[in-house]
């Protein structure tokens, strides 16, 4: 049982006590209703929550139209606030395929939820001070989940394809314009939705380093095959980095992402997709990049040995991974 975030400041002819300036909505919510908390680890609480988007109730049924959203709550100083600004520094450079947070504001109720019937445990305090200032950071929620959890097929793959390859590419974009890391990135922190879209356009410039001058903007076009992917958790992120010096942990980020695709990919049934041969590839080229601290344009050629990779493991379905689980026990 988790009491109601309501607004902070009494709007005129209100009751509702949270000044919530929601940007992206066309209205301010009244109040943000929670369904379930999915995280309560350490001082981060992650729920699922309905927030009230209607400038007025529909009068054929008397219901107020609502929307899913994700909600977390932290320390204002320490992640939170650092997450929204970040989120919103790749917003602003308009670099796709990452979160658009839709609030940031501070936390003031006794708002908490029930660890057993007679034992509560708080969210956030009324008692306001600097030790226990919480932020509250609204998201908006995808049903899809991530590329870790999605029910995957060999009739999938093109859309697995597609995902790894946005996943690269908005990476890349991101620390040629922004100097950003992630540093924390794996396929659970990359969530995949459905669009109507059938490419993802990614455009950038190329520095020419003997005069610094900057060449034709460069377009490469991803098909979507019906997924786009949304980059979340910005935690442990770093943006305008000097590119030279950031490079080896550049490099590493993507390393840490894609050896994930030998152990994370899974069926409907829990089972392993074994992708060593795929892993193999492409890890032995990112470990040299990171050796030699090899520039981060050297990422574009990751994009050939995935699509190649990929398409050879569709077209041999003898030898293909979906044919080979490794059994995982603890899906009972």
């Amino acid at each position: 049982m988790i009491r109601n975030l309501e607004r902070h400041n009494h709007k005129e002819n209100g009751s509702n006590k949270y000044n919530i300036n929601c940007l992206s909505l066309e209205t301010h919510p009244d109040n943000i209703e929670i369904k379930k908390i999915v995280k309560n680890k350490s001082d981060i609480s992650i729920l699922e929550a309905l927030i009230n988007t209607s400038k007025q109730k529909n009068i054929v049924n008397n219901k107020s139209h609502h929307k899913n959203i994700v909600v977390k709550i932290g320390p204002t100083k320490k992640t939170i606030e650092k997450e929204y600004k970040i989120g919103k520094s790749l917003e602003e450079q308009n670099i796709i395929g990452f979160i658009n947070y839709m609030c940031l504001f501070n936390c003031f109720d006794n708002t908490y939820y029930n660890i057993k019937e007679d034992i509560q445990k708080p969210l956030c305090s009324a008692k306001h001070t600097d030790e226990n200032e919480k932020a509250v950071l609204i998201m908006p929620y995808i049903a899809e989940g991530s590329i870790k959890n999605f029910n995957w097929t060999l009739e999938k793959f093109d859309i697995l394809k597609s995902v790894l390859l946005q996943s690269i590419m908005s990476l890349f974009l991101a620390y040629h314009k922004l100097g950003f890391l992630h540093n924390d990135i794996h396929l659970d922190n990359i969530l995949i939705k459905k669009t109507k879209k059938q490419y993802i356009e990614y455009e950038y410039d190329t520095i020419m380093k003997h005069n610094g001058k900057t060449n034709n903007t460069n377009t490469i076009k991803i098909p979507t095959n019906g997924y786009k992917i949304v980059i979340l958790d910005f935690d442990s992120s770093m943006i305008n980095l000097d590119k030279d010096i950031g490079i080896e942990f550049y490099w590493l980020n993507l390393e840490n992402m894609l050896s994930r695709i030998n152990t994370d990919l899974k069926t409907k049934s829990g089972d392993i997709i074994n992708m060593v041969d795929l892993a193999k590839n492409i890890l032995s080229f990112i470990s040299k990049q990171k050796q030699l601290k090899g520039h981060y344009f050297e990422t574009l050629k990751l994009l050939d040995m995935i699509n190649t990779s990929i398409i050879k493991l569709i077209n041999n379905p003898i030898n293909n991974p979906i044919n080979n689980f490794t059994y995982n026990p603890n899906i009972f």
